[in-house]
């Protein structure tokens, strides 16, 4: 996992050569939570509000698989891999996911803060993860007129509950399955009268491969992207806000109500999950690009490259000093 820290270590040398490091959207200043699973369910985002973490529980026997076989992660991810169909809290293996409650990890989940904690408070958003599918877990609805049962959550703030309200769902993103092929699929419910507005992608990928995926909504359109490459814009007819102060929990690999998790869940996903970023606008193509070749916002050229820029500029500098 590339910590920030890193990246802005990078960025002040590229700075002092006057080198632009992006020309995409200032993501980070937007990004309300991001989990990279380092054994651990910390949210390594600045926070949201600003200082206001939203760390994870996991359910019982969820636990975390050393990646080995994608070159553009290190670290650890969130291992689902035993999720099925017949999945439940007293199975065994148990079902596994993660709850985004701003708990301090360990133990059962607790009660969120606030009631609206990672809702997107606008009326865009961006979902970004890396995914390994394995096979089928337990497909769920996102409600009327969405996603039918088939559908494979891989973070969301929102479950098929009711309509209209805060009970509706701020986003969903997940996969849909035609055998044993993904299909990167998301939805929201829209302020105004709770209706769903379900997207699926038209590139399918494989299981036991890893695959970033990114779903973007701009207030009136879908945009999916797969690896890096768009694989299909969507218009909603209109602009329309999603429940952007949903109270139901926010979730990773599962899709929870507004009374949380309590024994109780809709959907499992089953696989690895890691690098899942959550952001309250919607980002543009060369952010999107970033995340998957860099596993950052930006692009930033290693220190010794930036410092052999710096000595360039320098030197280039010092020649049109002596032309005069």
């Amino acid at each position: 996992m590339l910590r920030r820290r890193l990246l802005l270590r990078g960025a002040g040398a590229l700075l002092a050569c006057g080198v632009l490091l992006s020309a995409g959207s200032p993501a980070s200043a937007a990004l309300i939570g991001w989990w990279g699973f380092e054994q651990n369910t910390n949210d390594s985002s600045d926070g949201f509000p600003v200082g206001t973490k939203h760390n994870g529980v996991l359910s019982s026997g969820t636990t975390y698989a050393l990646v080995t076989d994608n070159p553009k992660l290190t670290g650890y991810a969130l291992d689902l891999s035993t999720n099925t169909s017949s999945s439940s809290p007293t199975s065994n293996p148990p079902a596994r996911f993660m709850q985004l409650d701003g708990g301090t990890g360990g133990g059962v989940p607790g009660t969120p803060y606030p009631a609206n904690a990672l809702a997107t408070g606008t009326d865009s958003f961006s979902l970004s993860a890396w995914i390994k599918p394995t096979g089928a877990g337990k497909g769920v609805t996102t409600g009327s007129g969405g996603h039918a049962s088939g559908f494979y959550p891989v973070v969301a703030k929102g479950c098929a509950q009711a309509e209209g309200g805060t009970v509706d769902a701020n986003y969903m993103m997940g996969v849909v399955r035609s055998g044993s092929t993904n299909y990167l699929a998301a939805d929201f419910e829209a302020y105004t009268n709770g209706q769903n507005y379900p997207v699926t992608g038209t590139v399918g990928f494989a299981d036991n491969v890893w695959t970033h995926i990114v779903a973007t909504y701009d207030g009136r359109y879908w945009r999916l992207y797969v690896n890096g490459q768009l694989d299909k814009v969507q218009d909603t007819g209109a602009q329309r806000a999603p429940r952007y102060d949903s109270t139901q929990y926010a979730a990773i690999g599962t899709t929870l109500q507004t009374t949380g998790w309590n024994g109780t869940y809709s959907g499992l996903f089953k696989g690895y999950i890691d690098e899942v970023r959550i952001y309250n606008h919607a980002l543009d193509a060369e952010t999107i690009s970033n995340l998957y070749n860099y596993n950052s916002e930006v692009y930033v050229i290693p220190e010794p490259a930036a410092a052999l820029m710096l000595v360039a500029g320098l030197t280039g500098l010092g020649l049109r000093r002596r032309r005069h």
